[in-house]
């Protein structure tokens, strides 16, 4: 199935393990050009080509999905700019940080289409939530932490019964309308494979990492919407980074 990839496919099994809580998405100093060229590659390389108005609904979607992430990043980064110390370095709740507010106006704030993009990227998210719901709530979760395994399984659970999740909110019927549905989601997922090796370019290990688990989340949403059956069992990277 070319929609399911691993990011981590060519890493071998010598993996980390990074808990995601003591190392948000935040602010570590990575710009200038090498980033820009990251994002420059991303949209001009491995997204649709042409004018925005002139592309059908399936590729304006893919473009909208690709911004609503890089605002989504931005968003975090303005937002967990300022580190503050610890009160307790083994307690990944003391840590605090300071938000950087004339930064998310200059990149997020003050352009309405970008946040209406996040709010895209959003509401397509819970509809691959609401997809992917029986596989979830059947989903074993075991850590070796029989607490926090129960504690992840009833967070799961009250996510999946919340009523943004239960609400319709993308129709996906729409996506393909018209096209040659497998020739455009086989472009899709050579644009999706080719912005998640760009990440590797990155000299910044966070955002690295950050990236290619948001890459995930968005193919493994992606797989799910456009599916007119919802899975049966969901990988474990998949299930993380969605």
């Amino acid at each position: 199935d070319p929609l399911w990839f691993d990011v981590n496919a060519n890493a071998g099994e010598k993996l980390p393990f990074i808990d995601l809580v003591r190392n948000p998405e935040s602010n570590t100093g990575y710009t200038g050009d090498g980033a820009r060229r990251i994002w420059q590659a991303i949209y001009k390389e491995n997204c649709f080509q042409g004018a925005f108005e002139e592309m059908c609904f399936a590729e304006r979607a893919f473009y909208r999905l690709v911004s609503g992430l890089h605002v989504s990043i931005s968003t975090h980064v303005a937002a967990l700019y300022h580190e503050r110390q610890p009160r307790d370095p083994d307690r990944p709740e003391t840590f605090a940080w300071d938000p950087n507010v004339d930064l998310f106006m200059r990149m997020v704030g003050d352009h309405p289409n970008r946040i209406e993009n996040l709010y895209f990227l959003y509401l397509f998210v819970l509809r691959a939530l609401a997809k992917a719901k029986p596989a979830l709530e059947r989903m074993s979760f075991a850590t070796g932490d029989a607490a926090e395994d129960a504690l992840t399984r009833e967070q799961v659970g009250r996510l999946l019964e919340s009523r943004l999740v239960c609400s319709p909110t993308f129709n996906e019927t729409l996506l393909f309308e018209g096209l040659d549905a497998p020739s455009t989601l086989a472009q899709m997922h050579r644009h999706l494979t080719n912005i998640s090796r760009l990440m590797d370019c990155t000299s910044c290990q966070k955002c690295r990492l950050w990236g290619k688990v948001e890459m995930q989340g968005l193919s493994t949403a992606l797989k799910l919407v456009v599916d007119p059956e919802p899975p049966a069992t969901l990988q474990r990277s998949a299930a993380v980074g969605l």
